[in-house]
């Protein structure tokens, strides 16, 4: 299993369903690609993520990962 580290940058752009890395986070969903995080890290996701789409859609995402059995 391949296990990443995502900038906020990165993460922004893989987010929408026509993105053309979209394919991406869906391997994280998946449970093929690990997400290494911190604290700091899921929080930065969380506050970006409100500010650029919507609020608590960076919530959503935080929960989503720590869901996951890969983190």
């Amino acid at each position: 299993m391949k296990v990443v580290v995502l900038d906020i940058n990165c993460l922004i752009q893989i987010l929408p369903r026509g993105a053309s890395h979209r394919w991406l986070f869906d391997e994280i969903q998946n449970g093929t690609i690990a997400v290494a995080v911190t604290t700091e890290i899921l929080l930065e996701y969380e506050e970006i993520i409100d500010l650029i789409f919507e609020p608590g859609v960076g919530s959503d995402l935080v929960e989503l990962l720590l869901s996951l059995d890969t983190m």
